[in-house]
């Protein structure tokens, strides 16, 4: 039920003329907001107040619009009344909203809730909030509203509302006023922080102000606010040009569930600690923005076990923080409500791909995805992780956005190292060291590697150790150098000191002369192998990493417990030896690496450590004899630690040459998949492949196309081509070249001006030849659009860009389809975000066919602050029974994928699974995004007597399948 009043309607300068405009304005701007929200003014129930209308909207339209979509529409309608009016003829409105059964008899409209509503109308709190608003429109909603509608939203932010209590004649309740055209700032305002939760941020903000990498400084370095340098991210999706934002926004209004993917060292952990340590200080000192959001950070390892729910394992991570602050813990009874009214739970969840098998991957995306879909809404979820194997991280669709994490820009490198170096220098001699290293790295050809905020501290480190001598040249070399700088400052703070006090504590532990003397020498014979045992450990946990310390080190040679020693006392003998290497740390289940990559560089040397294991890693790397690496997969978790393999399989003198030889025959042989994984190797990971023989390949790649190559081989060749050292101006002639050659398709050729705008110095070039694309009407509209798309990714050349996407939207001359591919183009500039949706949101009104319509609320759907209002479009047409059936089958399989909308999809496909004309299609979209629902209607087809028996038992047949051949089998069953 939507009320609305005018404010001062019977104020004595408003005459009757004055009213009468007033009044019909008022009905203008209800139904234009009434139909910006779906639902149309004919079928509702109304009635005059005099001052103001009471509105009933039936049952089957959603309420969601009414709040996310309406109060924003009201606003807008009201001020455009009021900008063609004058004086006392102008309004501004307050609106109440509510929901409730309702009575009708010969004089109207009656019940109880009507009543609620019209005293929420009335309310004191509202009048003052209006009145001391510079917006045209002050909104109330009943809590029911607030807790079913708004904190469920992607659209409206909890934050901006502000509970009241509503005390007017019978009714006394709690209420939440909001401001659509002047937000209250989201500044939880409303957050109620007390003793207990209050112990917690303060712990945890202790911990994430520490550098992420303190546990390896080599002295006491900065806190990690004072060197954080913020990083942008990128929106991976299907759509050409994908956003790029900071890091910070993404995490910030992440309200259910999306992943953060960077590689090795890449920050993900940083910006996960920077969001608790931002969010933390907000709430205590009322600093910052924190929003409705109580972050909690979690590794991903403590939700593997499907035994243990969400609130005990966000229990047991803060109770783990004890050290930082006295009685830290939150109770898991806690973690079953939200933190506060209108705020939930932000879980940061950690180092996904140190989960080692996928199945229990996919298991905590599941169980984190279920978690996030559940109302009320308590928790929301930010995933970190490496990039995983083929489709892994693809399962959860459009319920987990991917948002990946970029490297740092040669500039970032610059502010990094002056702010490090201010430890040890003043600022102006801070800021010509930093100069001096960034010359340093380009002299070590380390500019990329040093892109992630781990390896441009080992980086500092480094340089702060020696500023004299030259960077270490490939990645293998930065981390040797690092971990020899690590062993020797340990003798400067004296950790051999350390070691023989930790055996004789040990020692003391037993009195028989002859078991001291055995005690001794199994200790000393420990601390001997502590580099061989960091390794083997390494080796270990890269596959294992809830292995117990004690039993992994138990299968090395040079470790056995004395007999007089127990258990306990000898873990803890091997803990604290290990631990004082500076390499591993004490973490939340005990001994762990710093960092994943120092796992993964100690586990090459393990693998590499004698002339017998290299010979055999080399064997299964790179199989004698095969033009194929089967390892080399990109993105692959395991990439980074074969580059550490390789360089040792390379380095060493006994295996160098036979590594050289199949690497060059792979170069010369291997298929496109094996050359970009060796590309992203030599130019990334600076690993020491030979790099001769793979630009050679490039080169024949280049120069003598195939037939049986796809076409746009030449492209990526000459890109990657321009990667390498001394070859980039060759790379970008190649693609020069191709952009001007008539004789290419148009796609290829603006996608190798895409490629040639990445190269240093070709921006310019590339831009020039993309606004011949954009500009020439001979070309396809889809081609124009994928120019514009290109060209948009150039910063100086955006705005052209952004104007020639909406003359395509607009061009009432081009097909509707393609109309719809610009505004969705449009839709991944970030500024042009409402003007995209709102393109979209009148073709999916407008355009003359079906599909069109369908096509544009889906892309709507896609835009992440618009989600919502999209879904509501697809909704509409899903339950139209006038819209084709084909249509309403796509709607369906679209709003499938929004947050919220699941349940109502799926059970329309199942619908449309039971019509015979559109079976086919609907299993299909079924087995792309509800597989399992897909299953159960092909089960059902399989036992329904009504069928062929063929058709029952290719349904049968299929049913058994899954994944990629669930969605094959339904092919054929559809065509069949």
């Amino acid at each position: 039920m939507i009320l609305v009043d005018v404010e001062g309607f019977g104020s004595p300068d408003r005459t009757l003329p004055h009213q009468l405009r007033t009044r019909a304005g008022l009905y203008e701007v209800v139904r234009e907001a009434l139909a910006a929200a779906g639902v149309p003014w004919d079928g509702c129930y109304h009635e005059d107040r005099g001052d103001g209308v009471v509105v009933l909207v039936p049952p089957e339209y959603p309420k969601a619009p009414l709040v996310e979509v309406l109060p924003g529409a009201l606003a807008r309608a009201a001020s455009r009344h009021n900008d063609r009016s004058h004086g006392a003829a102008r309004a501004r409105l307050r609106l109440a909203v509510h929901a409730g059964e309702v009575a009708f008899d010969e004089h109207g409209a009656t019940s109880t809730s009507l009543t609620t509503a019209f005293r929420l109308l009335d309310a004191a709190p509202l009048k003052r909030a209006l009145a001391e608003s510079p917006g045209v429109v002050a909104v109330i909603v009943s809590e029911s509203i607030f807790q079913e509608v708004v904190r469920q939203s992607a659209i409206v932010d909890p934050a901006t509302f502000r509970p009241v209590e509503v005390a007017v004649k019978e009714v006394r309740e709690r209420a939440w006023i909001s401001l659509p055209d002047r937000p209250y700032p989201p500044d939880a305002a409303g957050a109620v922080v007390d003793e207990e939760l209050r112990a917690y941020l303060s712990a945890a903000r202790k911990v994430a102000d520490r550098h992420t990498y303190s546990s390896v400084d080599l002295e006491d370095g900065p806190a990690l606010p004072e060197v954080h340098v913020p990083q942008r991210s990128r929106r991976s999706s299907a759509a050409e040009a994908a956003v790029v934002e900071p890091v910070e926004a993404v995490i910030g209004r992440a309200e259910r569930l999306c992943l953060l993917v960077a590689g090795p060292g890449g920050g993900k952990s940083t910006a996960l600690r920077m969001r608790l340590r931002d969010v933390a200080a907000g709430l205590l000192d009322g600093t910052g923005d924190p929003g409705p959001m109580v972050p909690v950070w979690v590794s991903a390892r403590t939700l593997v076990d499907e035994g243990t729910p969400i609130a005990e394992a966000l229990a047991a991570a803060t109770s783990r923080l004890s050290r930082n602050a006295p009685s830290p813990g939150l109770p898991a009874e806690r973690f079953r409500r939200s933190p506060w009214p209108g705020a939930h739970w932000q879980v940061l969840v950690d180092d996904l791909d140190e989960v080692p098998d996928a199945g229990q991957r996919l298991a905590v995306l599941e169980k984190l995805a279920n978690a996030a879909a559940e109302a009320p809404h308590l928790y929301g979820f930010v995933v970190a992780t490496r990039p995983l194997h083929g489709q892994e991280l693809a399962v959860l669709g459009k319920r987990a956005p991917h948002h990946e994490l970029l490297p740092f820009t040669l500039e970032d490198l610059r502010t990094y190292a002056e702010k490090y170096f201010a430890v040890r220098w003043e600022t102006a001699e801070a800021a010509r060291h930093a100069g001096l290293f960034v010359r340093a790295l380009k002299a070590a050809s380390l500019e990329d590697p040093a892109g992630t905020p781990l390896m441009v501290f080992m980086l500092c480190r480094l340089y702060l150790a020696a500023p004299e001598r030259s960077l270490p040249v490939g990645r293998t070399a930065v981390y040797e150098a690092f971990t020899d700088l690590v062993y020797e400052n340990n003798q400067h703070k004296r950790i051999a000191d350390s070691h023989e006090e930790l055996i004789a504590r040990l020692v003391d532990r037993v009195q028989s002369p002859k078991e001291r003397a055995a005690t001794v020498t199994a200790a000393r014979q420990a601390h001997a192998a502590v580099p061989e045992l960091v390794n083997h450990l390494a080796h270990h946990w890269r596959s294992s990493p809830t292995s117990p310390l004690v039993e992994v080190l138990g299968k090395h040679g040079s470790v056995r417990r004395p007999r007089k020693i127990r258990p306990g006392w000898w873990e803890a003998f091997l803990e604290d030896l290990l631990r004082l290497t500076g390499l591993l740390v004490r973490g939340a289940n005990g001994l762990r690496f710093a960092h994943q990559t120092f796992l993964e560089y100690h586990a090459a040397l393990h693998a590499t450590r004698d002339p017998a294991r290299r010979a055999r890693t080399l064997g299964t790397l790179v199989p004698p004899g095969r033009a194929d690496m089967e390892s080399a997969r990109y993105p692959s978790p395991e990439a980074s630690y074969l580059g550490f393999v390789l360089d040792q399989l390379l380095l060493s003198e006994d295996t160098a040459e036979e590594a050289e030889r199949r690497l060059t025959a792979v170069a010369a042989h291997g298929s496109i998949r094996t050359i970009h994984f060796l590309v992203i190797q030599a130019t990334h990971l600076r690993t020491a492949i030979p790099v001769d023989p793979l630009v050679e390949r490039l080169r024949h790649l280049i120069e003598h196309r195939s037939v049986y190559d796809p076409i746009d081989t030449v492209v990526y060749a000459a890109a990657w081509l321009s990667l390498f050292d001394g070859h980039r101006e060759d790379g970008a002639a190649v693609l020069a070249r191709f952009v001007e050659d008539d004789g290419e398709r148009i796609w290829d050729r603006i996608e190798a001006a895409s490629y040639l705008a990445a190269v240093e110095e070709h921006e310019e070039e590339a831009a020039q030849w993309l606004h011949l694309f954009v500009a020439a009407a001979l070309l396809e509209p889809d081609e124009r659009t994928k120019a514009a798309q290109a060209l948009a990714r150039i910063e100086s050349h955006q705005q052209c860009a952004v104007t020639w996407l909406n003359r395509f939207a607009e061009a009432e001359h081009w097909k509707p389809g393609d109309r719809v591919a610009a505004a969705r183009a449009l839709a991944t500039i970030p500024s042009e975000v409402p003007a995209a949706a709102a393109l979209l949101t009148a073709f999916a009104d407008d355009l003359p066919t079906d599909d069109d319509r369908v096509a544009a609320a889906w892309y709507l759907a896609t835009i992440e602050p618009r989600e919502a209002e999209g879904a509501v479009l697809l909704l509409r047409f899903v339950e139209d029974p006038a819209t084709g059936s084909t249509a309403r089958t796509w709607a369906a399989w679209g709003l499938a994928q929004v947050d919220g909308f699941e349940e109502i999809a799926v059970e329309w496909l199942v619908t449309f699974a039971r019509q015979r004309e559109v079976r086919g299609e609907a299993l299909q979209r079924m087995a792309e995004v509800v597989p399992d629902a897909c299953v159960a209607v092909l089960e059902r087809i399989a036992e329904d007597p009504a069928e062929p028996m063929p058709t029952r038992r290719l349904a049968a047949e299929i049913a058994t399948k899954r994944d990629q051949s669930l969605r094959d089998g339904v092919r054929i069953f559809s065509t069949s």
